[in-house]
Protein backbone atom coordinates (compact mmCIF):
# COMPACT_ATOMS: atom_id res chain seq x y z
CA UNK A 1 0.00 0.00 0.00
CA UNK A 2 2.83 2.56 -0.03
CA UNK A 3 6.08 3.56 1.63
CA UNK A 4 4.89 7.22 2.52
CA UNK A 5 7.72 9.62 2.54
CA UNK A 6 7.04 13.20 3.69
CA UNK A 7 9.01 14.93 0.40
CA UNK A 8 6.46 13.48 -1.69
CA UNK A 9 3.42 13.27 0.53
CA UNK A 10 4.04 15.62 2.81
CA UNK A 11 4.16 15.87 6.90
CA UNK A 12 0.45 15.76 6.92
CA UNK A 13 0.01 13.43 3.85
CA UNK A 14 2.85 10.97 5.89
CA UNK A 15 0.62 11.15 8.92
CA UNK A 16 -2.79 10.63 7.09
CA UNK A 17 -0.88 7.66 5.32
CA UNK A 18 0.45 5.73 8.48
CA UNK A 19 -3.13 6.60 10.56
CA UNK A 20 -4.73 4.54 7.13
CA UNK A 21 -2.29 1.46 7.26
CA UNK A 22 -2.67 1.55 11.13
CA UNK A 23 -6.65 1.42 11.26
CA UNK A 24 -6.36 -1.40 8.88
CA UNK A 25 -4.32 -3.54 10.37
CA UNK A 26 -6.60 -3.20 13.75
CA UNK A 27 -10.08 -3.68 11.48
CA UNK A 28 -8.29 -6.77 10.53
CA UNK A 29 -7.02 -8.28 13.76
CA UNK A 30 -10.25 -7.65 15.45
CA UNK A 31 -12.80 -8.39 12.58
CA UNK A 32 -14.32 -12.37 13.71
CA UNK A 33 -14.96 -12.66 9.76
CA UNK A 34 -10.60 -13.36 9.84
CA UNK A 35 -10.47 -15.97 12.50
CA UNK A 36 -10.46 -15.83 15.92
CA UNK A 37 -10.24 -11.66 16.45
CA UNK A 38 -7.78 -10.50 18.98
CA UNK A 39 -8.60 -8.14 21.26
CA UNK A 40 -5.36 -5.57 19.83
CA UNK A 41 -2.82 -5.47 17.52
CA UNK A 42 0.96 -4.92 17.82
CA UNK A 43 2.83 -2.57 15.35
CA UNK A 44 5.53 -0.14 15.25
CA UNK A 45 6.24 2.59 13.01
CA UNK A 46 9.62 3.15 11.95
CA UNK A 47 11.53 5.64 9.23
CA UNK A 48 14.02 4.06 6.85
CA UNK A 49 15.74 5.05 4.06
CA UNK A 50 14.52 4.47 0.19
CA UNK A 51 16.50 5.70 -2.51
CA UNK A 52 17.89 8.19 -0.32
CA UNK A 53 14.78 10.02 1.06
CA UNK A 54 13.35 9.52 4.37
CA UNK A 55 10.29 7.06 4.52
CA UNK A 56 8.03 5.32 7.31
CA UNK A 57 6.90 1.59 7.18
CA UNK A 58 4.54 -0.13 10.17
CA UNK A 59 5.54 -3.30 10.90
CA UNK A 60 2.92 -5.49 12.21
CA UNK A 61 2.70 -8.74 14.13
Amino acid sequence: MGTPRIKYEGVDGTIEMLKYHVDKIVKTVTDPNNGIPGYSAFYKVMQVMVDGDIAFVVLYA
